[in-house]
């Protein structure tokens, strides 16, 4: 925690990595990268209705219904606390359950 004060940045929580794990999801599942997306120009208090926006027209084509809703459970659980089962089954569950098809 002190090496990232010394470095300007905030000490990292759960939520934050939640969220954040919700965009990798994003740009793995579309293979772009968030600004590719349009992200840099959308104003930070309309990021979150963006990713639902681009998850939802895009990751169901790409990746399937069940990859999609775990990205967007990231994103949503960004902005409240949730609980190690409430992670597991909403996003590790449905995670394991993609599969790949060729």
């Amino acid at each position: 925690m002190a090496s990232n004060m010394l470095q300007g940045r905030l000490p990292s929580s759960r939520m934050h990595n939640i969220y954040g794990l919700g965009l990798t999801l994003l740009e793995i599942g579309t293979w772009a990268t968030l600004e590719n997306l349009g992200f840099a120009s959308v104003p930070p208090e309309n990021l979150a209705q963006r990713f639902v926006d681009v998850a939802q027209r895009s990751l169901p084509l790409y990746m399937g219904p069940l990859y999609c809703d775990a990205a967007l459970d990231c994103v949503k659980a960004g902005g409240s606390v949730i609980d190690g089962l409430s992670f597991v089954e909403k996003v590790v569950k449905r995670l394991e359950q993609c599969q790949c098809r060729v």
